[in-house]
């Protein structure tokens, strides 16, 4: 029986072991992922930076050769303003560059999760019948394992794209939420609406095929499915970014735990349980 004891207490601790280990790759592969995006942006501004730099080192030889020449001064005078004029154009679409990448998924090209924190502090604030979709591809960490980070990259562009091509003729906002997760925010919205708009972006994404091909361009991989669990919930009185971010994050784990390639709303969910 002690012998049995010690098996079992074995066997449960490796897979406390096991878990841990699991937890731990996700957690460094998230990190991995923020460094990045966080070099990306400063090899960005590094470069920026010396380009200006070199523009003004221009800019002033350039002054000086106009005021020694021999052209009038009001000619000269012009263009200098001109010279300078043209790194003040240039230094707005830094600017813009920077803004850019401030506010933007290097990958995905979709809204970071800096702007849906500030997207869904706003919504709450403003209380005026918003909807939050949260979304997650199922099954990634092995899509991961199967195929590479790389590939990975390939899925997660192809689903951002798939919600942005869902959502662009509406008012609604996607969002890189982070990992394999996103959200879209449904501004001005229903329960019926944003249900069927989260279907539709589901559907999309279960139809379409992906295909991984070699360097060569030949195909290596075809027609693998990709599928998301969703969960919706209503932003409500007295709400703030945590609060509706966990209903409608309990809501898509629900979908998850019921099968996946689904969609749950938080609402519905909760009155399904009243009702038991």
């Amino acid at each position: 029986m002690t012998v049995q004891k010690d098996k079992d207490v074995e066997l449960l601790v490796n897979e406390i072991k096991s878990k841990i280990l699991d937890y731990y790759k996700e957690y460094e592969e998230c990190i991995d992922k923020q460094l990045e995006e966080f070099d990306a942006a400063i090899n960005k501004l590094t470069k920026l930076n010396e380009n200006r730099l070199t523009d003004v080192d221009q800019a002033k030889d350039t002054v000086i050769n106009i005021v020694e020449d021999d052209s009038p001064v009001d000619s000269k005078i012009e263009k200098i303003k001109n010279k300078f004029q043209s790194i003040y154009t240039k230094m707005n679409e830094d600017y813009s560059t920077l803004l850019k990448l401030s506010n933007f998924d290097h990958l995905t090209t979709l809204y970071n999760r800096r702007q849906f924190d500030l997207h869904i502090t706003n919504a709450c604030l403003q209380n005026k019948g918003c909807f939050l979709i949260m979304i997650d591809i199922d099954n990634f960490k092995s899509f991961n394992d199967n195929y590479g980070h790389l590939i990975g990259d390939q899925a997660l562009k192809l689903v951002a794209s798939i919600i942005k091509k869902c959502t662009e003729k509406e008012s609604y906002i996607p969002f890189r939420f982070g990992g394999e997760d996103f959200t879209v925010l449904c501004p001005g919205s229903s329960a019926l609406k944003s249900f069927t708009m989260a279907e539709l972006i589901r559907k999309s994404v279960a139809k379409h095929p992906f295909i991984v091909k070699h360097d060569t361009g030949h195909i290596k991989h075809s027609n693998i499915q990709i599928t998301i669990s969703l969960g919706i919930t209503q932003i409500i009185k007295n709400d703030n970014a945590h609060t509706c971010v966990a209903r409608a994050d309990k809501a898509m784990y629900y979908s998850k735990k019921t099968g996946k390639n689904k969609t749950c709303s938080y609402e519905k969910l909760a009155e399904e349980i009243n009702k038991e």
